[in-house]
Parts: C-alpha cells; structure tokens; sequence
C-alpha cells in the first residue's frame, strides 16, 4: 500500500492485514484478529526459549538438490529452455544459491507485532464506538479480545531484535503509542 511511519497502522504490513480483516467475512472477522493475537504470543514464545531461529536441515537440502534434478529433468522432457531466475544452470550455481538459502534465518517478530498493533486499533475502535470492521461483534466478545491484545502488546516493547530494527525515538514513540492503546482496550472493561 505504500505506507511508512511510526504510528500503528503507517506500514504496509499493518494495513494489509487491516484490508484482509475488512474483506474477510464478518463472522470470521474477530477469530482472525484473536489469531494475530495468538501469532504473537507464539512467537515471543518461542523468542523466550530461543526458537526464533531456523536453519536448513540436511533434508531439506537434499530436498532442494532433488528439487533441481526433477526440474532440469522437466525441462529436457519438454524441450524447454530452464529460465535464467531459478538460478539452476550449473551446480556451483545451485550451491551458490542453497549455501544462501542454509543460512540462519532470524524472525524479530516484526511482521506479527504490526498485525498484533492492527489488531489492537481495530478492537480499541470497535470498543470506543468508532467505525471498524470488528464492530459487529458482541461488546462481551471485543473486551474479551483486547484484554489478551492488551496483555500481548505489553510484551512488544520487550522484544529486542524487534526494538533493533527502528531508529531508537521512533521505537520510543511506537511504544507509546503501544501503551496509548493499552490504555484504550483497558478503559472499555
């Protein structure tokens, strides 16, 4: 969408999520904000035991090596030219191209903590009688909802690798905005 900045629905990851709330039907508008809210807790989870890491088994590479074989092997048959962007003409080219896959990927939790953020703007709007695709949803249901959003977002500002990614005074106005929203889901108990 093109957005940028610092508040909590200026990226385009937050408002995309948004836009996929708005279009998705309304009975299922709410469990999928609840699962945003789920997929953060995972993930600071996960941070927490120090699984927020993944690398490449030995089978997935060798999966990747049979993957190239099966697909050269497609091309032949056709008589099709292999095209240039699956980077497979030549073994050392392939390795080249698995050695960058094999490396140690990090998750900060960004993506998740902008759609938990999303979630936390459409439940405060919903709960303060503002237009939002979740204000359908039974008053009980919402406070139900922005109660663990709440807890959820408290652990943001915790994350590190995500806090590493943002200028520090704009990391520090996201976490009061955070707490501007906190404050919100808690004042509509």
């Amino acid at each position: 969408m093109g957005a940028w900045g610092t508040g909590p629905l200026e990226n385009d990851e937050a408002l995309d999520f948004v836009d996929a709330v708005r279009k998705a039907r309304k009975d299922g508008r709410l469990a999928k904000a609840v699962a945003a809210i789920d997929a953060y807790l995972d993930f600071d989870r996960r941070l927490q035991r120090g699984e927020n890491v993944t690398v490449l088994s030995d089978a997935d590479v060798a999966a990747l090596w049979k993957s190239r074989d099966d697909t050269l092997a497609f091309y032949r048959e056709t008589g099709t030219r292999v095209p240039r962007f699956l980077k497979m003409d030549t073994e050392a080219e392939y390795a080249q191209e698995i050695a960058e896959l094999a490396q140690p990927r990090v998750d900060d939790g960004g993506a998740q903590a902008k759609q938990l953020i999303a979630v936390a703007q459409l439940l405060a709007d919903a709960l303060d009688g503002a237009k939002s695709p979740l204000s359908h949803h039974a008053r009980a249901e919402l406070v139900a909802a922005g109660h663990a959003c709440a807890a959820a977002l408290a652990r943001v500002p915790e994350n590190g690798l995500f806090a590493a990614a943002w200028r520090p005074e704009d990391f520090a106005g996201l976490v009061g905005g955070l707490r501007a929203l906190q404050a919100r889901l808690a004042a509509a108990a």
